[in-house]
C-alpha cells in the first residue's frame, strides 16, 4: 500500500524503491503522492512501462523487465530514450515491442508472469491431467 511504503521510506531511508506490478496506475500515482519525488518507482509490468515513465504523476525510473530477456537492446533503448525525454523515438520502440508485451501475461493467482500458481505446474490447462515430462535431448536428430 502506498501509505505503508511512505511510512517505511520516512523511517528507513534505504527503503526507497518499489517494483510496481499491480497494473493499477491510480495506485502508482498514490505511491508517488505519498512517497514524494525522491522515491524510486520501477515498472514491474513491461506493457505499461511507457505509460508509467511518461505520466508526470508517476514518473517511473525504469523497469524490471521480463521482455528484456527476449529483446534486451530494445527495452534498454526505450527506457534510455524515455529518461532522455525522447518520447517520440521511445514510442516507436514501444509500438514495436507491444506484441511481445502482449505475450508476457501473468496467470491469475501466481503473481509471476508466465508462471502457473502453486499446484498447477505440470497440469494441462484444458484437461486438468498431469503432463508427461520428457528428458531434454540435444543432438543432430532433435
Amino acid at each position: 500500500f502506498p501509505e505503508d511504503l511512505a511510512l517505511l521510506f520516512k523511517e528507513f531511508g534505504n527503503v526507497n524503491t518499489v517494483k510496481e506490478a499491480t497494473g493499477n496506475l491510480d495506485n502508482m500515482k498514490r505511491t508517488r503522492e505519498c512517497c514524494g519525488p525522491d522515491y524510486v518507482i520501477l515498472s514491474g509490468d513491461d506493457g505499461i512501462t511507457f505509460d508509467m515513465m511518461t505520466d508526470p504523476e508517476i514518473t517511473a525510473a525504469g523497469v524490471i523487465s521480463v521482455v528484456s530477456n527476449v529483446a534486451p537492446k530494445a527495452v534498454v533503448d526505450m527506457v534510455r530514450l524515455l529518461l532522455e525525454g525522447n518520447t517520440d523515438e521511445a514510442k516507436k520502440l514501444k509500438n514495436a515491442l507491444d506484441p511481445l508485451f502482449g505475450l508476457v501475461t501473468a496467470v491469475r493467482g501466481s503473481g509471476v508472469p508466465g508462471q502457473k500458481p502453486p499446484g498447477h505446474q505440470g497440469v494441462d490447462d484444458h484437461t486438468g491431467h498431469a503432463l508427461r515430462r520428457l528428458p531434454a535431448a540435444f543432438g543432430k536428430n532433435v
